[in-house]
């Protein structure tokens, strides 16, 4: 038998990747095209949460090497959908930032990506996991809040997209953004 390669290293540096990418943005909630000072960080974070899949469905506990992901974020593998946590970080970084969430207000707007989201989470706040709904309490959501927020009328499947390509000529004289700027765009940045 062939001598088994000492994978160590190659984990710490992603380790030290996914440390620095925490420390500037707050979260491991990387999307998967993520690259951080060259390193591919989102695709190993993809493959360091199918590792922890694999190993909740043999009923095996997660590896050391996972815990360590842990102690950096306790949300860096949520048991929902990553795009919810996504979102939740924008939230967060939204209240963060001196603008808190009002229902009777509607703030953020519902035509907006966050007040789209925010009015979901506000809508299913009961159905949500236990966890989720602890998050949203840390950012101002509470059962109560999530009960008093309105439901937003259907907008047109345009008005949204409209809206953004004003933004995007008034702030640029166009309406040609680069290829690249949509995977910025869905980044947290």
């Amino acid at each position: 038998m062939g001598h088994r390669p000492d994978l160590r290293p190659g984990f710490e540096t992603a380790l030290a990747h996914a440390r620095a990418w925490h420390a500037e943005h707050g979260h491991l909630a990387a999307p998967r095209d993520t690259r951080n000072d060259g390193y591919p960080l989102g695709a190993w974070l993809f493959s360091q949460r199918n590792r922890a899949k694999q190993r909740a469905r043999a009923g095996l506990p997660p590896s050391p090497h996972l815990t360590e992901l842990t102690a950096i974020e306790p949300w860096w593998n949520p048991p929902w959908d990553l795009h919810w946590q996504r979102n939740y970080y924008r939230a967060r970084n939204h209240v963060e930032a001196g603008r808190p969430f009002d229902p009777a207000a509607r703030i953020p707007a519902p035509s907006t990506v966050l007040g789209t989201w925010v009015t979901r989470a506000c809508l299913t706040y009961h159905r949500l996991h236990p966890d989720q709904q602890h998050l949203l309490n840390a950012i101002g959501i509470t059962a109560q809040t999530a009960g008093q927020w309105p439901p937003s009328p259907r907008p047109q499947p345009h008005t949204e997209a409209l809206q953004h390509a004003r933004a995007w000529a008034a702030g640029h004289g166009h309406l040609c953004p680069p290829i690249k700027r949509t995977s910025h765009l869905a980044s947290l940045r």
